[in-house]
């Protein structure tokens, strides 16, 4: 599976997405880390585009950040949205603030992610359900939220359940 891990944070450290590309990349996959750093608030339209670009072929998007990206976390999910990527959110904004982070992403890791996003990820290439925020999971599932299958992506067959939260 091709994943990209992204950090929205002003510096370049991303330790969580720099730890989860080595556990991916230990287990055969593919891994792409792109840094947006900034300073500003939210990022230009010409950076999104180029984002957008950098997530060609991309099955899975893994967003990590502290509180102080989360708004360019937001921005970056919204604009990818349309383009039926595989989302996770996680971080320590994340991890403190589950519930107004579902409405952005298709799952929410709380707390460490390396046996998290594995488990996703078995789970999006055999074609079964993951069930996000059952008893000691560390993924969150927002009050509201509705299951529903969606198709594989280009490259899969079968189809996958996960929550839909927001808008």
């Amino acid at each position: 599976m091709n994943i990209a891990l992204l950090s929205t944070d002003a510096d370049r450290w991303g330790l969580g997405i720099r730890l989860l590309s080595t556990v991916l990349k230990e287990s055969g996959h593919s891994t792409k880390l792109i840094f947006l750093s900034s300073e500003d608030a939210s990022y230009s339209q010409g950076v999104l585009e180029a984002t957008k670009e950098l997530l060609s072929g991309v099955d899975l998007v893994g967003i990590g950040c502290l509180s102080r990206g989360a708004s360019r976390a937001i921005q970056l999910l919204r604009t990818i949205r349309p383009l039926r990527k595989f989302t996770v959110w996680g971080g320590l904004h994340a991890t403190l603030n589950p519930e107004s982070c579902a409405k952005e992403a298709d799952i929410i890791c709380r707390g460490e992610g390396e046996d998290l996003i594995l488990e996703l990820i078995r789970n999006l290439e055999n074609g079964h359900a993951f069930s996000a925020g059952r008893p000691g999971s560390r993924s969150w599932r927002a009050p509201g939220c509705r299951w529903f299958d969606e198709p594989m992506g280009r490259n899969m067959s079968g189809s996958i359940r996960f929550e839909a939260c927001g808008g």
